[in-house]
């Protein structure tokens, strides 16, 4: 889907295989930090149970603080029930988290 320099690997988050792609400055070990950060799990999990489904993601960048994810800012590419897309870029910080349709 995505037409730029990148790196692209299939994580498993819970018990779904999610496929992730990062730009190429975004270091792997700041991508699994994300991933594995309580902001990311937790909107995850709540998405999960909705009747929507990610299919794919892609981190655009990770600023970080310290040593801890700070700033996450991704493309998700979202399919509800009936398959139809719902693209949209997420700016996800803490407990909030903002989405661009």
């Amino acid at each position: 889907m995505f037409k730029r320099n990148e790196s692209t690997k299939v994580y498993q988050i819970g018990d779904v295989s999610l496929k992730v792609t990062s730009a190429t400055d975004v270091p792997i070990s700041n991508v699994e930090d994300a991933l594995k950060s309580r902001s990311f799990t937790e909107w995850f999990q709540r998405i999960q149970k909705t009747q929507f489904q990610v299919e794919d993601i892609y981190i655009q960048s990770i600023d970080m603080f310290g040593k801890k994810p700070g700033f996450i800012k991704f493309v998700a590419n979202v399919v509800d029930s009936e398959k139809r897309s719902l693209p949209g870029a997420i700016f996800m910080r803490g407990g909030s988290v903002a989405v661009l349709v």
